[in-house]
């Protein structure tokens, strides 16, 4: 059901099933079928004339919510009372249990969340078939309004599963049904010692259920929970004992063994917790075995890492005793046979790649945890829009491992999340760690700091072990075997710790071993090549070790090194057929170049000149992928510095201010990359480095022509490119050099050439095989189709490029093939699909800082807008636009805009103000050369002309703007052409026939500059 119909504020749920269900079906088979739709028929019927809402169902269990208590109870007890009026087949009884709560949980688009759900399903689980149980909660709601014949008995204070405090339970009293029933299955009515926890399970429900799942299986007897310190492996377990206690007849124990140091106590623990004396008379496992050979009885073992020689005598436990059943919790498997390991991960995170506002992160289970912990110790707390993205971004700083976050929570009784954020991002370089301390004084003392939790860990290993996980913490955001071979396996250098040598460690087995302790973990891949990481929080603190030690210097140069080598590979594979495997691997490692380059550029300020070399060989290197990957800011940072560090003039330098300058010029800064182009033509004219020349030419030729420079100089460069990339023979160059020649061809209206030119671009591309550049030269090639009005082989073109660019992850090209398509549908009249496209690629170049083509999306969605005849959103959008196309001198959207503006003053009838922007754009339009866009002034002039019912001069700039469209091979779109027609037949209707195909022959025969000065004449 769609949350939005659910009950919301204060509700009553109430949760039914049938009691012995199984039993039913086994006795009437197929019959059970119709059995169990009579029961759905009435309980439906009755529940929704008490406007009760079905939230979940599965199989012979419903879930309903109710705005008022009241009505709950009354649909409660009409309800049992059908079910037993009934006439049932072959005088079978079905009984139905029934637990009502009430609270006020919170919605989400599945439903309801929060503790109130759980507990209501808690209380009718404890209940029998035929009896309805209320909370202390719903008590009070409803005493005072039960039917004649309807009363409430106190059963008194009850443990239930959830191993919270006791919960006060009612039973509904109802006359002539049955009221006697036996004791509740609460957990004092079977054998345990399962502590009262304090707090709530949070955010566990699919883990419990695929646990569950593993241990009602009869051949799995022996299962571990596995995982890191601090994921909650004992908190799951306790509930997952809970859960089972209906399954095994003599009991579910606790055996804490946390406190035990002695492998060799394990089984007395064990016989102790189950009362089992050592009377020295037998061995006390043959004492234990004895006791525990007939019982049908789950032990749940918990924190068993530390004492792993105990292992066999679990094992032997289980051989000996057929009925018994064992749970374990620790951070490594036991190793034994007919062991079965659960890993218990950290909490699911919310997606900080979306905006993130308090419905779009509750439903994350550990922003739910950090929630409800933080209103333990601060109740006035509440996640709220505000706040909702920095509680997201501790959770995700502290991996969703619960005892961090909960650690965390309780800072906010002295930081708001937004400090309590900042101090856990601390821009000094400190630990989290520090901030996570003085958990719950009678939490075990391993859980009262994280520090103590991975401290247990930590002192559990051995010391090649240590050493191995100190190395690793030199990787960010995870490692390959491949690359923790090459930086930790120190037998090809000397690592002297004081005066002793430190031998080799061997990595292959310290990964095993680090893997089967949960101090790593490993991913699951595509391509089955290993790769691992750590939680955060546990490489902070082996970093911390790590710094501690002499060694830290020589991993972080290993590491940099490695991952130098590894861009340097990479390089030439961006640019062949190898391109999309490339991105993504160095998308993979992104934090491990980020790393490495902090080293270099660290070192390089020390005054290490080979540090500032490799790093300016590494930056220039990555250029591309930033700028495919979308990092572009973030890359002319690394640039910058990398660039100010080294002077040294190499091939290396040029191309790294060559990317600097590609990316300057993706968000506007003509400025710097005109300077940066410069800068590399000195040095590679100095060292006699031709691509690097050819590369430089064509990007000044690009700015220069921007900047509307003398067209000589611009040619010339873009000559320059084109013969320096044939001179070294290198394919891909000439393709790219080809582009600007068609551009200049298609500004020049020879269209035909221009088209002849992208193709013979796009022909060396496939040969080469550059699927970003591929998808650049389909791109030039729809543009120049929309123009001639082939619109159908554009969307082909277009959409082939866009294929190309998302399978690249290149968010640039997607956004700019969206654009293009939205103007495509835009001119086929498809405003909804245009808006739709626009708004998408609008988002994705404000989020890379493109200005120029953030002004020109946002000047075609103003258009689309105009359609829709929402003239203020679009007055809005086409204002934005000005002021950003001036401040960048981005002189086609300046244009475009002004037009658009003329339109928008046109619809409204302010008839001075839309031929005064008319004219402003065609002065912009005149200074570019753009015949279209002077073709598309005319046509709004002439609308203007028709407006004052000055129906000559409109006749005649339709007509000369028809004729130098025609002139050039422009086609009209046709929502445009259906415009124009209206307004012709305005003229036409004022004027006659005869004088209206006079003034447009008339027309037809004005030069180009005739046609503008009859614009421009005064009316």
């Amino acid at each position: 059901m769609n949350s939005t119909e659910l009950p919301s504020g204060t509700v009553t749920f109430l949760f039914t099933d049938i009691e012995g269900s199984t039993a039913l079906l086994k006795q009437l088979g197929d019959r059970y079928a119709d059995l169990l739709a009579d029961q759905r028929r009435i309980l439906r019927e009755i529940f929704s004339r008490h406007d009760g809402q079905e939230v979940d169902t599965q199989g012979d269990a419903f879930f309903y919510s109710f705005p008022r208590a009241t009505e709950a109870v009354s649909a409660a007890v009409e309800a049992q009372q059908a079910i037993y009026a009934h006439d049932w087949p072959e005088d079978v009884d079905v009984l139905i249990r029934m637990g009502l709560h009430t609270g006020e949980p919170l919605t989400w688009e599945e439903g309801y969340l929060g503790i109130d759900v759980h507990r209501a399903a808690r209380i009718a689980h404890v209940g029998h078939g035929g009896q309805v149980l209320l909370s202390e909660t719903t008590k009070p709601l409803v005493m005072d309004d039960l039917a004649d014949g309807v009363g409430l008995r106190d059963l008194g204070d009850h443990r239930l599963k959830d191993l919270r405090r006791p919960e006060r339970v009612f039973q509904l009293i109802v006359a002539e049904l049955p009221s006697d029933f036996p004791a509740l299955r609460s957990l004092e009515s079977q054998p345990n010692n399962l502590p009262i926890q304090p707090t709530s399970l949070v955010g566990r429900d699919a883990d419990l259920e695929s646990a569950r799942a593993l241990l009602s299986r009869p051949d799995v007897r022996l299962l571990t929970l596995s995982g890191a310190g601090g994921t909650g492996k004992t908190r799951l377990g306790l509930q997952l004992a809970a859960d089972l206690l209906d399954e095994f007849a003599d009991g579910v124990f606790l055996i804490p063994l946390a406190p035990i140091i002695d492998p060799k106590l394990v089984i007395s623990t064990v016989a102790q917790t189950l009362g089992v004396r050592d009377s020295g008379a037998q061995p006390i496992l043959d004492a234990l075995v004895e006791y525990l050979q007939h019982k049908q009885m789950l032990l749940f073992l918990d924190n068993f890492e530390h004492l792993s020689e105990a292992a066999p005598d679990v094992s032997r436990l289980l051989e000996m005793c057929p009925h018994i059943t064992i749970l374990i919790s620790s951070r490594e498997a036991l190793h034994v046979r007919g062991e079965f390991e659960f890993y218990v991960p950290p909490l699911s995170l919310p997606d900080l790649s979306h905006v993130s506002t308090r419905e779009l992160v509750s439903k994350s289970p550990a922003v739910d945890l950090f929630s409800q912990r933080a209103q333990a110790v601060h109740p006035d707390f509440h996640l709220t829009d505000e706040n909702a993205k920095s509680v997201a971004e501790i959770c995700a700083r502290l991996d969703g491992l619960p005892l961090a976050i909960e650690l965390a929570a309780a800072r906010v009784k002295l930081f708001s999340p937004k400090a309590l954020l900042r101090q856990l991002l601390d821009v000094n370089g400190r630990s989290s760690l520090h901030l996570l301390g003085q958990g719950p004084r009678d939490a075990p003392e391993r859980h009262r700091t994280l520090r103590a939790a991975i401290d247990w860990s930590y002192e559990l290993l051995d010391h090649e072990e240590q050493r191995l996980i100190q190395l690793l913490s030199v990787f960010a955001g995870g490692f390959t075997f491949a690359a923790a071979e090459a930086v930790c396996c120190l037998s090809d250098a000397k690592l002297v710790s004081g005066q002793e040598e430190i031998p080799a460690v061997d990595v292959l087995e310290g990964l095993a071993s680090l893997l089967d302790k949960s101090l790593i973990r490993q991913e699951e891949r595509a391509d089955d090549q290993p790769r691992f990481n750590m939680l955060e929080l546990i490489r902070d603190y082996a970093w911390e070790k790590l710094k501690e030690s002499s060694r830290e210097s020589l991993i972080r140069e290993r590491h940099a090194n490695f991952f130098l080598d590894l861009v340097h590979e990479a390089a030439p594979k961006l640019k062949g057929s190898e391109q999309k495997v490339w991105l993504e691997r160095l998308e993979e490692e992104h934090n491990n170049l980020r790393s490495a380059l902090k080293w270099f550029v660290q070192r390089a300020e020390e005054g290490d000149e080979v540090s500032a070399e490799s790093g300016v060989r590494m930056a220039g290197a990555l250029w591309g992928f930033w700028d495919t990957h979308g990092f572009i800011s973030e890359g002319r940072e690394w640039l910058r510095k990398m660039i100010e560090l080294s002077g040294t003039p190499t091939n290396a330098r040029v191309d790294a201010l060559n990317g600097a300058a590609m990316l300057a010029r993706r968000q506007s800064d003509i400025a710097e990359a005109l300077q940066l182009y410069e800068q590399g033509l000195t040095i590679a004219r100095e060292i006699d480095y031709k691509a690097g020349r050819a590369e430089v030419h064509g990007g000044l030729g690009f700015l220069l022509e921007y900047q509307g420079a003398d067209d000589e100089l611009v040619k010339s460069h873009y000559a320059d490119s084109l013969a320096l990339w044939r001179e070294v023979g290198d394919k891909r160059g000439i393709a790219t050099a080809l582009g600007p020649q068609a551009h200049r061809a298609a500004s020049a209206n020879d269209f035909v050439q221009a088209n002849l030119l992208f193709e013979e671009s796009l022909s060396l591309f496939r040969e080469v095989q550059d699927k970003r550049e591929i998808a650049g030269a389909l791109w030039n090639l729809g543009q120049i189709a929309v123009v001639m009005g082939h619109y159908k082989q554009a969307i082909q073109m277009y959409s082939e490029s866009r294929v190309n660019y998302e399978e690249l992850k290149d968010l640039h090209g997607v956004a700019t093939q969206q654009r293009s398509l939205a103007e495509v549908e835009a001119y086929q009249g498809n405003t909804i699909r245009a808006r739709a496209l626009y708004e998408e690629a609008l988002t994705s170049f404000r989020s890379l800082e493109d200005t120029r083509c953030t002004s020109s999306s946002l000047v075609g969605l103003a258009g689309v807008v105009m359609d829709q005849e929402d003239l203020t959103g679009a007055t809005a959008l086409i204002l934005e636009c000005l002021n950003l196309s001036r401040e960048i001198g981005f002189k086609p959207a300046e244009a475009k805009a002004l037009r658009l503006l003329g339109k928008c003053d046109l619809a409204q009838g302010n008839l001075e103000s839309a031929r005064a922007h008319f004219i402003e754009s065609l002065h912009v339009a005149q200074e570019l050369g753009h015949r279209q866009d002077i073709a598309e002034i005319m046509d709004g002039l002439a609308s203007v002309a028709t407006a004052h019912a000055d129906y000559d001069r409109s006749a005649k700039l339709f007509s000369a703007a028809e004729t130098l469209r025609d002139s050039v091979g422009i086609r009209l779109p046709d929502v445009l052409a259906a415009e124009n027609q209206t307004w012709n037949e305005m003229a036409l209707s004022s004027l006659g026939e005869s004088a209206y195909e006079s003034a447009r022959a008339e027309g037809a025969l004005l030069s180009v500059e005739q046609a503008i000065e009859l614009m421009i004449t005064e009316e």
